[in-house]
């Protein structure tokens, strides 16, 4: 067994020292010497065939001019220098001229030609797609400017760089430079003064407008699809690895796995930047560079926790602290300062993952922890695709799949597939409990089943007595509220007419109200239904409605048939409510006939938007009753006025009569005495 472990490290080193010598090429091989024009920097994409719909990469030579940022105008006016050629895409610190590499800081423009395909249809667009490029940028083409991102300056104070990832139509209508009109002269000014590499670093793309942007949704979609599947992956692992361990230890490796997808997810500079369209560069580096020691120090705590006796404390704890204190120095620092570094920070994943394998989990495998396994497969498949992706960047080339994402996938994949096992299996064990426990569960449901079912019955009863009460008191609340109005009003029936009707609209909050007095016409001896006391009427309604005979319409006939009527279908135009909105007719009207103990006295009519309830019909015939009472006393108490006054009238009439017969027999009785009087 010592043996095997021995070779598994032996091999584990081959691994190691196999990354170093392909990031050692991958930074060797890419130097370009800066050259005379001796190689063309035209891209001909005339001849592609059935590729003509395709999207083309920019991979070839293109004129540079170093600390110089020449115009289109320049170049139609042949005022540039003699350039340089160079192959893009690459960083130009790659570049080299009299024996030393190009600084990262500076500014320097690119021309290049090129010779689009056919179109497939004359009103088909062709585009560019360009790329972060470091750290600001102009692109003409023919002549006319296509993007201005950040500010261009040969000077580090004129210049602001700002990271963009742009789609750019070629105008049908450009200036062809003193060129055909078949070929597209492209310029690009480019000034870097805070980012450790410069220049046109990732692919330029050059195609049909309409397949540059479906491929650029794909690939979006493709990168938050794929960072959707890792999340879910990444909280199922913790989830399981709570369920299986406890405790907290599985957060350390979910934060790791969350660090290093954003740390992937920002290499997309396209997806990153979809969700961050202000992002600066400084935030940008960070979270390039920052996630990554910062992991590495999660993952050495992480297995720490897991395996404690098998970790050597006072090395490991050093090492963690290397990777917080690079992730606040990366927070901190400029991007061209840490950027510089960028190469540590792999040597320090490195040495980390070098330590947990041959250090830590050799012994755990040894000790045969669970999980030993898993965490040393997962952790070497992440670090090599890490690497391998880094080993591309370098080279300035794409790698053929996103080995971040990759990565990330086995680790969990393999964290996972264990404790998923593991939990399957205990699951199926308290399975198998739960069947012999579901007797006795079943026997308690049913118990408990009818006591609530007994207790819910009990529920209901107390909530209908509840109501009931709730319903008393509020009718008698109301009975109440129309004997005190009845006892403030002054004995006027017009008074006491408004006052209980506004008190009873109001209490069961009725939006149109009328009370009519039935009073005998003496000329016609007709009964007529004089209009009292309205709510909501308005001037012309109280005018028209201000007298209803006998039998004559709603009003009429519940006063002739002496019976209530509650109605929910009533005339269009009937007992209409006034608004400022409007007039319209209430849905719903309670008829009652105002009946006193010795008889009618009138017609009450109440109207809203809502039906009336039983319990508000009881307390309004109740209240209309003590109304009609009070009613029929004041017109009682009226009647006797005018008889008594009729009365006085007639006493009067026959005194005044009493005394022109005494003033005429008075008369009388002179004329008698002056006849027999003697003559003298």
């Amino acid at each position: 067994m010592g043996l095997q472990i021995n070779q598994w490290a032996f091999l584990a080193l081959q691994g190691v020292g196999l990354r170093f010598l392909l990031l050692w090429l991958g930074l060797s091989c890419a130097t370009t010497v800066l050259a005379g024009a001796d190689t063309c920097a035209v891209f001909d994409f005339r001849n592609g065939g059935s590729a003509t719909r395709a999207t083309h990469k920019l991979r070839g030579y293109a004129e540079f001019y170093w600390q110089k940022l020449v115009d289109p105008s320049d170049f139609k006016a042949r005022a540039a220098d003699t350039p340089s050629m160079v192959r893009i895409p690459d960083t130009w610190t790659h570049y080299w001229a009299n024996g030393h590499p190009l600084p990262s800081e500076g500014c320097a423009t690119y021309r290049f030609f090129i010779l689009p395909p056919a179109k497939s249809r004359p009103e088909e667009l062709l585009a560019f797609r360009l790329p972060v490029i470091y750290s600001s940028y102009r692109f003409w083409v023919n002549g006319t400017l296509l993007a201005s991102v950040g500010r261009v300056a040969n000077n580090p104070f004129g210049a602001r760089s700002k990271p963009a990832v742009l789609t750019l139509p070629v105008p049908l209508n450009a200036a062809d430079s003193g060129h055909t009109a078949d070929t597209l002269e492209c310029v690009l000014q480019v000034a870097n003064y805070s980012y450790a590499r410069a220049g046109i670093r990732h692919n330029i793309l050059f195609g049909p407008m309409d397949k540059i942007l479906l491929d650029a949704r794909q690939e979006i979609r493709g990168d938050f699809l794929t960072i959707g599947i890792l999340l879910v992956l990444i909280v199922f692992y913790g989830l399981m690895d709570r369920a299986a361990y406890g405790g907290l230890q599985g957060l350390w490796m979910v934060a790791t796995g969350l660090l290093l997808a954003a740390h992937t997810l920002s290499e997309s500079s396209q997806a990153f930047l979809d969700l961050f369209p202000n992002l600066s560069w400084t935030m940008l580096n960070v979270a390039r560079y920052m996630p990554t020691p910062l992991a590495v120090a999660c993952s050495l705590i992480f297995v720490r926790q897991r395996f404690p006796r098998e970790v050597n404390f006072w090395v490991l704890l050093p090492l963690a602290s290397v990777g917080v204190v690079a992730s606040v120095l990366i927070a901190i620092l400029p991007p061209a300062i840490f950027s510089e570094y960028k190469h540590s920070i792999t040597l320090y994943g490195l040495v980390s993952i070098l330590f947990l394998v041959l250090g830590v989990l050799t012994r755990a495998i040894r000790h045969r922890k669970p999980q030993a396994w898993p965490i040393t497969l997962g952790l070497l498949g992440i670090f090599a695709c890490i690497t391998a992706d880094a080993i591309y960047l370098q080279l300035g080339a794409e790698s053929p799949l996103k080995l971040g994402y990759l990565g990330l996938f086995l680790l969990f994949a393999i964290l996972s597939l264990p404790l998923m096992v593991n939990l399957v299996t205990q699951a199926r064990r308290r399975a198998e409990r739960n069947i012999a426990q579901q007797a006795e569960i079943a026997r308690y449901q049913e118990e408990e089943a009818r006591l609530v079912e007994e207790r819910n019955e009990e529920c209901a009863k107390a909530a209908a007595l509840q109501e009931e009460i709730r319903t008393q008191h509020w009718i008698e609340a109301g009975y109440t509220g129309m004997e005190n109005t009845l006892t403030k009003t002054t004995r006027e029936m017009a008074a006491i007419c408004k006052a209980s009707l506004d008190m009873l609209a109001k209490y069961v909050e009725a939006n149109v109200a009328v009370l009519y007095v039935a009073r005998l016409n003496p000329d016609t001896m007709a009964i007529e239904l004089h209009l009292m006391a309205d709510q909501a009427l308005t001037q012309a309604q109280r005018d028209e409605n201000s007298l209803i005979l006998q039998g004559e319409g709603l009003i009429g006939g519940c006063y002739t048939s002496n019976a209530m009527q509650h109605i929910t279908d009533l005339p269009e135009h009937f007992l209409q409510i006034s608004s400022g909105l409007g007039q319209c007719a209430p849905p719903a009207i309670l008829l009652l006939p105002m009946e006193a103990d010795t008889g009618s006295v009138g017609v009450v009519a109440l109207g809203r938007f809502s039906p009336f309830l039983p319990h508000e019909i009881a307390l309004i015939r109740r209240c209309v009753h003590m109304v009609s009472n009070a009613v029929m006393g004041i017109r009682s108490g009226e009647d006797n006025i005018h008889a008594l006054e009729d009365a006085n009238r007639e006493v009067s009439r026959l005194r005044h009569q009493l005394n022109e017969l005494g003033e005429a027999n008075a008369a009388l009785e002179a004329q008698v005495n002056g006849l027999t009087a003697p003559r003298g």
